[in-house]
């Protein structure tokens, strides 16, 4: 399966279309035959232009990966605060293992 062409591919396939098109209209006679050409390559010119626009709406790709970058961090810290805790935890249960192993210690058996 060919991979799906980027935004940036169309807009150059559109480009070379139309530097087509003006290469054939330079060839034609035909005054009637000459204004479609040049017809159709105002029109890819403008789909051009109007895809162009869109693309530049967008966000960067560099944005994407800050925000994204951006929630992984946030989970990042969530996950922390949860080791913290259980951390915790653990120091808290070492501490009464080791009393208990003193306690143990004192008592005769």
């Amino acid at each position: 399966m060919p991979a799906q062409p980027t935004i940036e591919d169309i807009l150059d396939l559109l480009a070379v279309i139309a530097q087509d098109l003006n290469a054939l209209r330079e060839k034609i006679d035909d005054d009637i035959g000459r204004r479609a050409v040049a017809s159709q390559t105002t029109a890819i010119t403008n789909l051009w232009r109007k895809i162009d626009a869109q693309r530049l709406a967008q966000p960067v790709g560099l944005d994407k990966a800050v925000a994204g970058l951006k929630a992984i961090s946030t989970e990042l810290k969530k996950e922390k605060k949860k080791i913290l805790t259980v951390a915790k935890v653990i120091e808290g249960a070492a501490r009464v293992i080791a009393i208990a192993e003193k306690v143990r210690g004192l008592i005769p058996l």
